[in-house]
Parts: structure tokens; C-alpha cells; sequence
């Protein structure tokens, strides 16, 4: 088999994610990252924008995927280890779901707004645009309050911290480097904090070997 490659810068979310799925299946790679932060030429709201939403790049021999949803699906499917999607139809429906919150409502707020602002613009060098922070809150607790309500109608009562079922799943991977970066923030942790749902998973699964092997900081 050939050699996994995972392109991609650490901070990113996205790339996080890929690779806390690797950790899990424990599939072997190697992490390659971009030189941007030395690279010249670079404003400063190009490079906030590139650590936000760089996209991973897996490269096994001639075969190659450039977004994360289908990095994730791809590791799980084509290798073997723990399954990280449900089998039954409708506990896999709702992992979808959430997965659709966190990318298209969650991210841009959380990450797109809110981290940007607080942790990767004072990380090189700039002000934080409050106006922009303080914009992104409702968003984000809004698409949190969305995944809690997912969550605990997967579980119907029985007592499980992760989000879908007994075992980590692809939404618990999604998420978990974008609560990484928002229990760095006071808005974050004021949003995670106010659902004790989320609240028992988060300090549940920050305790992962996968996440600590996967998550960069900002160091």
C-alpha cells in the first residue's frame, strides 16, 4: 500500500480533523506542511484567511482528496479500525446533520470569525476585530444549540458523552478541534459551558490520545 500523505497546514481545523480520523483508525501518515507563515509576500488577512480554512490534501500513490468530509468517509471506509459512522440508517442520518451544521453554520462563525479574531490574528501580530467577534456569537451558539438537540434525541435517554451512540464517530471528529479552538476563547467556553450536553462531551473527548496527537495549538 502506498504511503498516506496529509497535506495541509497543523492549525487547521480541517486538517485536525483528518488527522484525529488517521489517529483513530490508526493508520500510519505523513504530515507535510506548507512554509506560509516564512513565505514573503503574504498580507496579513490572506494568511488569517489560509489558516482558517486551509482544506486538508490526502495523496495515497496516484489517488488524492482535496475536501474533509470526503477525507474523513475515505479513511473510515478504506481502512480498517474502530468504525467511525454508525451502521444503522438513522443514527448515520444524524451524524450527516451534524456534520452539515458544523460546516456550513458552526465553522464560518467559529472558526471563520471568532478564533480568527481571538487567537490567529493576536498570533501574528494584529488587533482582534471585536465587531467581527461580537457578530459571530449568536451563529455559533445557535449551531451549537442545534447539535446538542441532535445529540441528545440520537441518545433517547441512555447515557452516552459522545454525540451519536456508544462510539466516536465522525461528528465527534468534526468537532473536535473546532471546540479546541473556541475552549481558547471566552466565547467559546461561555457557549460550550451553557450546554451541559456538550459540556460532558467536550471533557470527555478532549481527553483523547487522538485529539493530543492531532491538535498543533498555536505554537
Amino acid at each position: 500500500m502506498a504511503e498516506i500523505e496529509l497535506h495541509g497546514p497543523a492549525n487547521s481545523s480541517f486538517v485536525c480533523a483528518a488527522r484525529v480520523a488517521l489517529e483513530e483508525k490508526g493508520v500510519l501518515y505523513n504530515l507535510i506542511e506548507p512554509d506560509i507563515l516564512r513565505a514573503r509576500g503574504f498580507r496579513l488577512a490572506d494568511l488569517l484567511r489560509y489558516l482558517a480554512a486551509q482544506q486538508p490534501r490526502l495523496v495515497e500513490g496516484d489517488f488524492a482528496l482535496f475536501d474533509c468530509d470526503s477525507i474523513l468517509r475515505y479513511v473510515d471506509e478504506g481502512f480498517e479500525g474502530p468504525l467511525l459512522q454508525p451502521s444503522a440508517a438513522r443514527p448515520r442520518a444524524m451524524m450527516v446533520e451534524i456534520q452539515g451544521i458544523i460546516r456550513e453554520y458552526l465553522y464560518p462563525a467559529a472558526i471563520g470569525k471568532i478564533a480568527t479574531q481571538r487567537l490567529f490574528a493576536p498570533f501574528l501580530g494584529s488587533a482582534t476585530d471585536l465587531r467581527l467577534v461580537e457578530e459571530a456569537v449568536q451563529p455559533m451558539t445557535d449551531a451549537l444549540q442545534a447539535i446538542e438537540q441532535i445529540s441528545l434525541a440520537a441518545h433517547d435517554g441512555e447515557k452516552s458523552e459522545l454525540l451519536i451512540g456508544p462510539q466516536v464517530t465522525l461528528a465527534d471528529i468534526a468537532l473536535m478541534p473546532i471546540a479546541s479552538y473556541l475552549s481558547m476563547t471566552p466565547e467559546g467556553q461561555k457557549a460550550i459551558a451553557a450546554s451541559r450536553r456538550l459540556a460532558r462531551w467536550w471533557l470527555s473527548v478532549s481527553r483523547r490520545p487522538s485529539l493530543a496527537r492531532s491538535w498543533p495549538g498555536l505554537g
